[in-house]
């Protein structure tokens, strides 16, 4: 096994300039941020906005020209004193509010530790947007939503529910929803294209 230590920025930078794309994913959700976050000291040790992203990386805020900002359906903590959690649910309530078979807990990848899982909180994805600026959003965890949703792929539309949801974030946030996710594998995310974009009255 080869194991190279070396500047991410230097080889970013590389290929920025040779016309190449560079894709920075963050890490954590924007209310983990210690500056920013909502719940200090109950935060990370790191800032989680885009800009800190790209600073983390070594890339000048310049160099940005897509910021895809992820929203899940139903916001998640690690497990146990994470601090607070607005609208906090059990994850049998997301099954019974989605329509699932059967409860799927989600767990933290190395204490594997049950998540502590809330309600949508439309309030924060607000702030989320005003502080990163997206210019699309990708909407994760649909079929937690409405499980007729569950494994879609980009060749049928979303459920009504799931509609709605979506065209009210929209409106809401002034961000256009491109992605979609209906399941835990990468497979599972995809592109959403509706056919219009009208508001559902009552949503």
């Amino acid at each position: 096994m080869f194991t190279r230590i070396e500047s991410v920025a230097t080889l970013l930078h590389d290929q920025l300039d040779r016309g190449a794309e560079v894709i920075v994913e963050g890490t954590q959700g924007f209310g983990l941020s210690p500056l920013h976050g909502f719940s200090y000291p109950f935060v990370t040790a790191r800032d989680t906005t885009a800009s800190g992203f790209a600073t983390e990386v070594g890339l000048s805020p310049r160099q940005v020209n897509r910021i895809i900002m992820v929203v899940r359906t139903f916001p998640i903590r690690v497990g146990g004193e994470s601090g607070p959690l607005k609208d906090e649910i059990s994850w049998e309530d997301v099954r019974k509010l989605s329509g699932a078979p059967e409860t799927v807990p989600e767990f933290t990848s190395v204490t594997k530790k049950v998540r502590r899982v809330a309600r949508f909180d439309l309030e924060a994805v607000k702030i989320a947007c005003t502080y990163n600026r997206p210019n699309e959003l990708a909407v994760m965890g649909l079929d937690r939503l409405d499980y007729g949703n569950h494994l879609l792929s980009d060749r049928r539309e979303v459920t009504e529910k799931a509609r709605s949801f979506l065209l009210k974030l929209e409106k809401t946030t002034g961000v256009r929803v491109n992605w979609i996710g209906t399941g835990f594998r990468t497979t599972d995310a995809c592109s959403w294209q509706p056919t219009t974009r009208k508001i559902a009255l009552g949503v």
